[in-house]
């Protein structure tokens, strides 16, 4: 569901998306960025203020690999208001469920959906319960 059709059903509040500052963690923001406000113009006009307001971070384990400029201009560490954080939580998942492939490589799309989502569930709960310990 885009944004749009979020703002059109009333599922977001556009004085929620107009009183927050955004932050947008991926590994080549640097390069994203070039453009996406005159593409944001082109095809989504109504978000360019929304657009405009996103601080751009590349994840601290990636950030490594590009240009020295690029730790300086979108590490989480050097923005202010950031705080400091990896940016990678949302890959963690992926070792532990790639195991999936081989068990769910025959089943139906229906059956395969529901076992990732289960395996995806039993994650966020371990998850969960171990926050306490933190």
């Amino acid at each position: 569901m885009t944004l749009r059709q979020m703002r059109d059903q009333n599922l977001v509040d556009d004085q929620y998306l107009t009183s927050r500052d955004f932050l947008f963690s991926y590994d080549i923001s640097c390069a994203y960025l070039v453009n996406i406000v005159d593409r944001f113009k082109a095809r989504f006009s109504d978000l360019v203020s929304v657009v405009e307001r996103i601080c751009f971070l590349i994840p601290l384990v990636h950030v490594h690999n590009h240009k020295e400029n690029c730790t300086y201009r979108y590490s989480s560490a050097y923005i202010e208001g950031a705080g400091h954080f990896h940016g990678e939580t949302v890959e963690h998942p992926w070792a532990e469920l790639n195991q999936l492939a081989p068990q769910t490589r025959q089943m139906s799309a229906g059956h395969r959906h529901d076992t990732i989502i289960d395996h995806h569930g039993d994650w966020n709960f371990k998850k969960v319960v171990n926050m306490r310990k933190s």
